[in-house]
């Protein structure tokens, strides 16, 4: 009796509702919008599946939730659900050997985490959102303004290049120099997409006013993780960072500053898009951003090569954010304009 009213309270639902009271508690920004998209795309349209015992479930049992949002033609959303079921499961499996973690992940005793071969969803759609200059002229001067740890984040993704989240997650104060001697900065990223066996390291350089940025994230914490919302603690994760970026776009569109809303993949496309109209070689964004480097040439070059033209680019960056004499050359499709 008593092992089935054990089994009757530890349902998916439960499950799901401890994962995002977890996050709720570690602070995490994107907490209430994860809690939301697990009611509207999981309790809601199927009430049996989530009163049922999740140790029991199976993969045949989760594929119709994403298969439904695939119908729906919402695969964002049904990315970020498939990414929810397996973080929950893997936290619950967790919890059972970690102390500090929440009891009502441990009361559910999962074992097992059949979400873990949900295939991934590909939209199959190329996206080509690049921004205007005054677009993401726009947009900086709104995160130059953005106060504390969240606008520290803004500001570094866009003025390093718009680097990969994933690899920015990465970054350990430990990957972070500074030369006394030439009073300049870098951050050493590990590069680990593609076939390589072994990271690539990518080294991109720091403009002086991140400076006082770097100051903030750090704070008075001794954690390890640079990209940080909790002083070193736990690195950042893409949707706090969308979280933090979403009002700020969904304001400049309502502003009449965007002509539609844009992701941090749309801005490491306008950064390429925009260097490319200043002059700057295709090889150099290829390195400033760590991207078209697969060449049996490229693969082997040493990472302290391009310092300069890599430094020049962000430069050139920040110049053309801030309308500090940039010039910005002519496309043929108008994108410059």
């Amino acid at each position: 009796m008593a092992e089935s009213t054990r089994r009757s309270g530890a349902t998916l639902g439960a499950l799901m509702m401890a994962y995002a009271q977890s996050l709720e508690h570690a602070g995490k920004v994107s907490a209430a919008a994860n809690r939301a998209a697990i009611r509207r795309h999981i309790e809601e349209p199927w009430p049996a599946l989530w009163a049922r015992p999740a140790s029991e479930l199976e993969l045949d049992d989760l594929l119709p939730i994403l298969s439904r949002m695939v119908r729906g033609k919402k695969l964002r959303e049904g990315s970020k659900i498939r990414s929810y079921l397996r973080a929950a499961y893997a936290a619950a499996i967790a919890a059972k050997q970690d102390a500090a973690a929440p009891d009502a992940l441990r009361a559910l005793n999962v074992s097992r985490n059949p979400a873990r071969d949900l295939a991934t969803l590909d939209s199959g759609q190329p996206r080509d959102r690049v921004l205007s200059v005054a677009e993401l002229r726009a947009y900086w001067r709104r995160i130059e303004t953005i106060p504390g740890r969240q606008g520290a984040l803004l500001r570094f993704h866009l003025l390093t290049g718009g680097q990969r989240i994933a690899q920015l997650i990465r970054l350990q104060w430990s990957d972070h120099a500074h030369d006394a001697d030439t009073g300049t900065a870098s951050v050493r990223l590990l590069d680990i997409k593609g076939r390589r066996r072994l990271p690539r390291v990518h080294l991109v350089p720091l403009l002086p006013r991140m400076a006082m940025d770097f100051a903030t994230l750090r704070g008075d914490g001794d954690g390890p993780h640079l990209f940080s919302l909790t002083a070193g603690k736990t690195p950042a994760t893409y949707d706090e960072l969308r979280g933090i970026m979403g009002p700020v776009v969904a304001n400049m569109v309502a502003a009449g500053e965007l002509a539609s809303p844009c992701t941090p993949g749309d801005l490491r496309r306008t950064v390429e898009t925009r260097l490319a109209a200043l002059g700057m070689s295709e090889e150099i964004r290829g390195h400033l951003q760590s991207h078209g480097l697969s060449g049996v040439q490229k693969r082997h070059y040493k990472f302290f090569e391009y310092d300069a033209e890599k430094r020049a680019a962000v430069e050139a960056l920040f110049e053309l954010l801030t309308g500090a004499g940039a010039t910005v050359v002519p496309m043929r499709n108008g994108m410059s304009r």
